[in-house]
């Protein structure tokens, strides 16, 4: 797998974290935030076996919307 790869799974897996609009309660929220985290947990570890060069850290951010793909600001 290469960089692309580890981006778009991001993107993907970003685009698919629950939010509080599309949920009525707060503990449905927190659960469904919790199995998203656990998912993307699953496809880092998937990605640094792939890849010994995966930056875990820096996909995270990434996926939480920390920074850009490259590690630096994100494009406005």
């Amino acid at each position: 797998m290469s960089k692309k790869h580890f981006i778009a799974l991001a993107d993907y897996l970003s685009a698919q974290k629950p939010n509080s609009e599309d949920y009525d309660s707060q503990s449905e929220l927190n659960a469904k935030l919790e199995q998203w985290e656990q998912d993307a947990r699953a496809v880092a570890s998937v990605c640094g076996k792939f890849n010994r060069a995966f930056d875990r850290g820096l996909w995270w951010r990434y996926l939480n919307g920390e920074c850009g793909p490259n590690g630096g600001e994100k494009k406005a």
